[in-house]
């Protein structure tokens, strides 16, 4: 296959895919693309053991070489402007109130593994990658291929003057160095865990058809590498995010954590995933990295000192001080609309009861006799159900039941109820807030307004001061904090 004339690569001709779990698998593997990716740091390391022996001031050797006794460990690590959860999402994290971020984890009962892939340009024609629609487009560039990889640690920080940032770090089993062809499709870098080391088969496959992640190519464009968002939105501004600190327990004087409009200065979270390496007779390659358990996260906040407690230090030998803190974000809406405005999807009919407020209902979907347009809506012969059009003769059945409704307009709405006027008679159907732990992804992306970290038991273990002229007084916070397959620390849509 022939090469291009590379020079330097630089980054907008770099793309980063990540595949589902289990790393390997016959077939069916799906991608998510990283998005507003910073940085990004890979490399390995070989378990050679140098030997030495009495009687030589050399190393034994083979053939020059020191003996290699596994697989090399390969590490990656992944920075990027932290915005919607979509690369959380990607890397297997659960979203949701129901459970904390490593909920799928826990519960998993495969390996958790995936496969970390890194397209790069094969020649120095300058081509953003989120602009390729065809795999042609993809024609001899390079895949760089990390096998195995499981996710050893999550982290986020929000500071004054800066946008938040996450990242993600793996420790794989293998890697790969290959050239894009349609013809002669390169292979996932995985190895089944387990003896013989047996290789993947699976082709990585450069199409918008294999793409898995939530509202990926909402233009419908054919996009391997899509950025995600509207225009007008990329990240979250830090001047957006709002953090509230809750004090459950504890005495301990000093420096007030909880106070109404602390003047935090940034707010940083590490989430190490401990990992434990599992080896066997028969393979070179890790059988598996099971999570050591309990996982405890760290936290930490710098902020200007606006009030203290009063109390001493040692008050922590009898009740420490535990808080639990959530960092809001606003999420930008994709579907936007003022009281009154409608739209279907997934068998679901939603309203906005105010401006951008949205609520839905299920309906039964069925043929209709009359055709009309997406948004028509209309009476059952028999005053008994609400009809919505999908497209067509595809129609919407809503039931209603009487109201006590009184009013000169034709449609009232509520929190819980939409009333309707047929022909002077009043009726009704309930409509419910969005619970986004019951509706899909693209839905939350399309209609929460927020998008939520929440920390449970974080326990204050230490605190500095620093006073300085021509400065306010700061006060730096340590805290720890479990997390558990429910709780501990959540991220959710609003």
């Amino acid at each position: 296959m022939a090469q291009g004339t590379l020079t330097r690569l630089t980054y907008e001709r770099l793309g980063i895919l990540l595949t589902d779990a289990p790393a390997y698998k016959e077939s069916g593997t799906k991608y998510t693309d990283l998005i507003r990716v910073q940085s990004m740091d890979y490399g390995f390391s070989h378990q050679a053991l140098d030997v030495k022996a009495v009687g030589s001031d050399k190393l034994v050797t083979r053939d020059g070489q020191s003996p290699v006794v596994r697989a090399p460990d390969v590490n990656c690590s992944i920075q990027y402007l932290f915005a919607e959860g979509q690369n959380e999402i990607g890397a297997g994290m659960f979203v949701g109130k129901s459970g904390s971020v490593l909920k799928n984890f826990f519960e998993s009962t495969a390996t958790d593994d995936i496969n970390v892939l890194v397209v790069a340009s094969s020649e120095d024609s300058h081509r953003d990658l989120n602009f390729l629609t065809q795999e042609s487009d993809f024609e001899d560039y390079n895949v760089i291929g990390i096998g195995n990889a499981y996710l050893t640690n999550y982290s986020y920080e929000a500071a004054v003057g800066q946008f938040p940032t996450s990242s993600i770090s793996y420790a794989g089993s293998n890697m790969k160095y290959d050239v894009y062809s349609s013809s002669v499709r390169p292979t996932l870098p995985a190895i089944k865990p387990g003896v013989n080391n047996i290789e993947s088969n699976e082709e990585v496959y450069l199409h918008h058809s294999q793409m898995g992640d939530p509202g990926h190519d909402r233009d419908g464009k054919g996009y391997v590498f899509d950025e995600h968002h509207i225009p007008e939105v990329s990240t979250t501004k830090p001047g957006d995010i709002q953090v509230t600190i809750t004090k459950k327990s504890g005495g301990r004087g000093g420096a007030k954590l909880d106070q109404i409009h602390a003047a935090i200065q940034n707010v940083s979270i590490q989430l190490p995933i401990e990992r434990q390496d599992i080896f066997g007779m028969g393979s070179n390659y890790v059988f598996n990295r099971k999570l050591k358990l309990p996982i405890i996260g760290q936290l930490s906040l710098d902020m200007i000192v606006r009030g203290y407690e009063p109390d001493e230090v040692d008050s922590f030998l009898t009740k420490a001080d535990v808080y639990d803190l959530v960092i809001t974000h606003p999420v930008a809406q994709r579907i936007l609309g003022d009281q009154g405005s409608t739209y279907i999807s997934n068998g679901y009919y939603y309203v906005a009861v105010e401006k951008n407020d949205w609520r839905r209902i299920a309906f039964i979907e069925f043929t209709h006799s009359v055709s009309g347009n997406a948004g028509d809506t209309s009476f059952s012969s028999d005053g008994n159900f609400y009809y919505v059009c999908i497209d067509a003769f595809q129609w919407g059945m809503i039931p209603l039941t009487s109201s006590n409704m009184v009013s000169s307009q034709d449609i009232v709405y509520s929190y819980t109820f939409i009333h309707v006027n047929n022909n002077g008679s009043w009726m009704k159907f309930p409509i419910a807030e969005l619970d986004f732990d019951l509706i899909d992804f693209t839905t939350s992306f399309d209609v929460a307004q927020n998008i939520t970290f929440e920390i449970n038991r974080a326990q204050l273990k230490q605190q500095n001061y620093s006073h300085s002229i021509g400065s306010e007084v700061m006060v730096s916070s340590s805290l720890t904090f479990d997390v558990t397959k429910t709780d501990g620390l959540r991220m959710y849509f609003q």
